[in-house]
């Protein structure tokens, strides 16, 4: 998926996403709303300040120089501890001990709300910005005796508080708000029943405190375990980072969707792009065919030994193929060196796939899948990503070949382990014999076709050929008295020439 787009091939059409965001709902719900979902929004969480007396010991140590490290853990905080002081009258003095003093943030939020007093952060936590990345770029400063000013967020981040009293630093905690249920659990009850009822399609969860209150509503009504099925089954449930996903599983929630970034736009993006891959996963059966590739340029996308499997079958086809990867096996090297294959020895890039008749995707590469379909649509390229159903045009199907007969299974791309199996087992009872019987019925057919002009009756002959009983002698290498056998099918039926 190129960059973060929120409409992705128009996967939430006609879908209803229930939202439980409280502090943005209406940009998330913008977001989804432009790929065409309907939302449903009910706000989850109250963020509730703190009266500032309740944080005036933590921040007058603060504002008198008593502390020697500041810990921001969310932008929301640092506002809400700003606010607090001007009430208390600390402001100034708030503001200075900033610029004095070295600081650690969570993420990018509160690195921009310190930027407007053109403070800088000292010390960053790395992506995805949780308690662990937190302590790990801590771990790298002298601890021991310092005292830490921590700003805390809904409520005490105990994991925090352990790893710097084990580092040998003294905590001094603040906590500027809380986060509460809403007053009136009206609307989340509702969206509760929506969910166990099948009304709502994609649950969508952005902070830990959500699913919090979300089960606790559940578990008042007696629809826990109501609520834990029908967000295993009927419900896709995409979350915002690892702290809500591990809040989910903790109550035995599969996550279906969670973006690498954590932010509303590829969640929603990302959401997207799962309910275009089920329609497609979930489309009507393939029409099986065959394709003539013969001269015609085809692309493979991978030099590992899935990739040199496609490349040698169609070689075997007859088609011109171009691999792109950046590594090749040896048997791709050699194939290049004697000029049966183009090899371009890089990653994929848009373009690749101008002008060619067909292309597979053996790479591994899931992630850029997404890409390799937008050119190939755009292209009119028949597309295979292997072991990726969602994004292929046709499906590649277990192959057993003897001569010129060739046997395809299918199953739609649900498990290709199956057909090998089907195939395997056909094989067996085709045994080698077919192949010489092809052979021969396909040399009697422009005779027959010149000796019987009645289609019907033709098409009766070729049975009574096919049933006759000509593998026996085949199979035990007697071909010429399967020959006459058919030759006097044959005569019985149009008469002698």
């Amino acid at each position: 998926m190129r960059g973060v787009r929120t409409d992705t091939s128009s996967g939430l059409r006609g879908r209803r996403i229930l939202i439980l965001e409280a502090r943005l709902p209406a940009v998330l719900a913008g977001l989804v709303q432009r790929g065409g979902g309907d939302v449903v929004s009910v706000p989850a969480v109250v963020e509730a300040t703190a009266d500032p007396e309740d944080v005036r010991g933590p921040l007058e140590q603060l504002c008198c120089g008593a502390t020697d490290l500041i810990v921001f853990q969310t932008g929301s905080g640092v506002e809400h501890l700003y606010r607090q002081a001007q009430t208390l009258g600390l402001d100034e003095a708030f503001v200075a001990e900033l610029r004095r003093r070295p600081i650690a943030v969570r993420g990018p939020k509160p690195a921009a709300v310190l930027g407007r007093w053109q403070v800088r952060a000292a010390v960053t936590a790395s992506v995805p910005h949780t308690t662990t990345e937190l302590c790990t770029a801590l771990a790298a400063r002298e601890l021991g005796g310092a005292r830490v000013f921590v700003q805390h967020y809904g409520q005490l981040n105990d994991t925090l508080g352990a790893f710097l009293r084990g580092r040998g630093a003294l905590p001094v905690d603040a906590l500027p708000y809380r986060w509460t249920p809403p007053a009136d659990p009206g609307p989340l009850t509702q969206a509760i029943l929506d969910l166990v009822s099948g009304r709502v399609d994609a649950l969508l969860i952005t902070s830990r405190p959500q699913v919090v209150h979300l089960f606790a509503v559940a578990e008042s009504l007696g629809k826990t375990d109501a609520l834990r099925g029908a967000l295993n089954t009927s419900v896709a449930v995409a979350a915002v980072g690892p702290v809500s996903r591990r809040a989910l599983e903790e109550r035995g929630v599969r996550v279906t969707v969670e973006p690498a970034q954590t932010k509303m736009a590829p969640v929603v993006a990302a959401l997207a792009e799962h309910f275009t891959r089920a329609a497609r996963q979930d489309a009507g059966p393939c029409y099986p065919a065959f394709l003539d590739l013969r001269g015609r340029p085809c692309v493979v996308l991978g030099g590992g030994p899935a990739a040199e499997g496609k490349v040698r079958g169609l070689l075997d086809c007859g088609a011109n193929v171009t691999l792109i990867a950046p590594t090749v096996t040896p048997g791709l090297a050699g194939l290049a060196a004697a000029r049966r294959i183009t090899i371009r020895e890089r990653a994929y890039v848009r373009g690749d796939l101008a002008g060619a008749f067909l292309a597979i995707a053996a790479d591994g590469d899931a992630a850029a899948h997404r890409a390799v379909w937008d050119e190939a649509e755009a292209e009119h390229v028949l597309l295979n990503a292997v072991d990726d159903a969602p994004f292929c045009h046709f499906i590649a199907p277990a192959i057993h070949r003897q001569g010129a007969l060739t046997v395809a299974i299918s199953t739609a791309g649900r498990s290709p382990a199956l057909a090998v199996r089907l195939r395997d087992r056909i094989a067996a009872e085709i045994g080698p014999g077919y192949a010489a019987l092809l052979d021969l019925l396909g040399g009697l057919r422009e005779e027959i076709a010149a000796r019987e002009p009645d289609p019907s009756r033709r098409t009766a002959l070729w049975y009574r050929l096919v049933d006759a009983e000509l593998l026996g002698p085949i199979r035990l290498g007697n071909v010429e008295e399967a020959r006459r056998r058919a030759r006097e099918v044959v005569d019985a039926a149009v008469g002698t020439p």
